[in-house]
């Protein structure tokens, strides 16, 4: 065996992988009550356990070849230490801080005096002892006891090529994982996650104060400034009077005496253009058509942004998405005040469900960390649950979404996410007709969103607590296929990507509506409190939709942003082409240095974290 294999790299392999399973496992246990979506998780984790044991033997293997053979043992020795010593103190730091090890941390080299207490919580720990010196103490004893002679050329270069058949695959399975998210511990592991860690830190871009924005922001801001919104210039407490005043025909509409239960529906790129009430082709939509005209009908709604994350953000907590990195996976340990936090506050019980994994683009720790209680996923479905593209499909999230809801403490606020009408665009085979036009598979997929939607509305119409209830339907975003008609100009190549529609329905919706004035996701959290008519303290950006003013603004990062009014329209394209219309030059300039104040604000104060004080501080105000 020594002819052909070098054994102790391969134990330098195990050795590695066994403790990182263990202090996975550890860590496991420490979490709250099991769920089955962390079991899929834990087994990415190891996974990538195995491809980071397999980089640590390869480097060491790779370091004979440099070293004189007499260092060989110690190479080994050495690197088992060094490995097993960085996953304790990675795991440390997981225990106080709630992450694996960041790259930012090797700035504190230099400060090791300020970390005494940590050091010690290290050194006391009985796992340093059990799982670094322990272990590395015993493959120094197997060097001691096998054999003395160093390994051949061909035996390392064999071995070497043993690790890579080993980890390899592991690390493929993991890194190809579709819905891995390197923030949570769970998944990644602290080699991976320093790497990891390290690329975000590479050319920084600090943003400067924007202070000529706050004027333009403030104005354009609704409510009362509180204490600290000196600090934090979103801050403002809201007295809404759309229901204690009902003045518009929406308010004479939804408001009602009792708080009624809330759900947020997003249908993943059902954009417009396709939707045959909003003049889309009539054959694609036309279940979604007819409920359309049984409820409030939005024909100018507009999406805030271009991803999913980007319309959640939108839609819970009122802000517009950022002009730079992602809120949920960047800006997610920050502290917000959203909608589900204030129901949550008010006695509503806040659950989410999704189709596909919670772990994509980080929406499980954001979600949770915004006030909701409840968070479902692909891995709490039932066993032998249709499948279609990333996830579950959309008849088996309706119908696993309806028995959750059965069991919900009413007043409750749920929320649901599509995945259908996603790529790779597979519906099932009935709802699969050639157009002759545009992208079908995108068509198909179009048809089974709408029929499905329609499908969970039949059901929840027979449910008790349907006549206490209002639901809001709309996309997350646009979408990227190609449409049937070209857009010709700039207007309706940004309205296309970002025109989408919202149904206000449920028993509480008295009459049908068709609403035509600007309005857009940012709206949706302030017109839910509007209804609920308390004062509020929040940090939102949008307006109630009972005021029945008209306002809607989109970005796309680096590529155009553009802002609709009742005094009329601008689209702005990065390069400085930009077309307004039904303005006048001076409101067009007004509209864009308010839109531009907004982009940079919010990019500023994510950056600074002054979107909402921490609950203590903003109790202590």
């Amino acid at each position: 065996m020594r002819r052909y294999l070098e054994p102790f790299i391969f134990v330098l392999l195990l050795l590695g992988f066994l403790v990182a399973l263990v202090y996975r496992w550890i860590h496991l246990l420490g979490l709250p009550p099991k769920t089955p979506g962390l079991w899929p998780h834990f087994i990415l984790g190891t996974a990538y356990d195995l491809m980071a044991a397999g980089l640590v033997a390869l480097v060491a293997g790779l370091l004979s070849f440099v070293l004189p053979l007499r260092f060989y043992p110690g190479l080994l020795v050495s690197c088992c230490f060094l490995y097993l010593g960085g996953l304790h103190l990675d795991y440390q730091y997981l225990v106080q801080f709630g992450s694996h090890l960041p790259f930012s941390s090797v700035e504190y080299l230099t400060q090791l005096e300020n970390f005494g207490s940590s050091a010690w919580d290290m050194v006391k720990s009985p796992y340093l002892y059990l799982l670094v010196f322990l272990p590395t103490f015993l493959f120094w004893g197997l060097f001691r006891l096998g054999d003395q002679k160093p390994p051949t050329v061909k035996a390392r270069w064999i071995s070497l090529g043993g690790i890579i058949l080993l980890s390899g695959p592991a690390g493929t399975y993991a890194n190809g994982y579709l819905s891995k998210n390197l923030n949570d511990p769970l998944i990644s592991t602290g080699l991976h996650y320093f790497y990891w860690s390290k690329t975000h830190l590479e050319k920084p871009i600090h943003w400067a104060e924007p202070k000529e924005s706050w004027p333009l922001i403030h104005k354009d801001l609704l409510g009362e400034p509180l204490a600290f919104s000196e600090t934090y210039p979103l801050a403002r407490l809201r007295r809404p009077d759309g229901c204690q005043k009902p003045q518009t025909p929406l308010a004479k509409n939804l408001c009602g005496k009792q708080r009624p239960n809330i759900l947020f529906l997003f249908l993943e790129s059902f954009r417009a253009a396709e939707i045959g009430a909003l003049g889309g082709p009539k054959n694609l939509t036309p279940e979604f058509d007819q409920w359309a005209k049984k409820g409030v009908f939005y024909t100018h709604f507009m999406a805030n942004g271009f991803q999913t994350r980007h319309g959640q953000f939108a839609a819970y907590c009122g802000i517009m998405p950022n002009y730079g990195p992602p809120v949920m996976r960047d800006y997610f340990r920050q502290s917000y005040r959203c909608l589900p936090q204030i129901l949550k506050e008010a006695g509503y019980e806040t659950q989410w469900v999704t189709s596909a994994d919670r772990s994509f683009d980080n929406q499980g720790e954001f979600l949770k960390k915004i006030g909701f209680q409840k968070i479902k996923d692909r891995y709490d479905f039932p066993s032998g649950a249709e499948e279609l593209g990333w996830g579950y499909s959309d008849q088996a999230l309706f119908d696993f979404w309806l028995r959750e809801l059965d069991q919900l403490k009413e007043p409750f606020f749920s929320s649901a996410i599509t995945i259908t009408n996603h790529h790779p665009f597979e519906a099932p085979e009935q709802y699969h007709q050639p157009t002759g036009q545009g992208d079908w598979k995108f068509h198909n997929t179009m048809r089974y969103t709408s029929a499905m939607t329609a499908h969970f509305l039949e059901e929840a119409e027979k449910k008790p607590w349907w006549n206490h209830t209002l639901i809001f339907i709309f996309a997350d975003t646009s979408n990227f296929q190609k449409p049937l008609t070209e857009p010709s100009d700039l207007k309706e190549f940004i309205t296309l990507r970002s025109r989408i529609p919202l149904l206000i329905t449920g028993g509480l919706v008295k009459t049908p509506q068709k609403q035509t004035h600007f309005a857009s996701q940012i709206d949706l959290a302030p017109t839910i409190m509007d209804i609920l008519g308390a004062p509020y303290q929040a940090p939102f950006t949008g307006q109630s939709l009972l005021q029945e003013k008209s306002r809607a603004f989109t970005n796309r990062p680096g590529i155009y942003w553009a802002y609709w009014s009742q005094k009329g329209e601008l689209y702005v394209e990065a390069g400085g082409r930009k077309e307004a219309v039904g303005m006048e030059e001076k409101t067009a300039q007004q509209a864009e240095a308010t839109g531009l104040a907004w982009l940079r604000g919010i990019r500023w104060l994510l950056q600074e974290d002054r979107i909402w004080p921490a609950p203590t501080a903003s109790k202590a105000n």
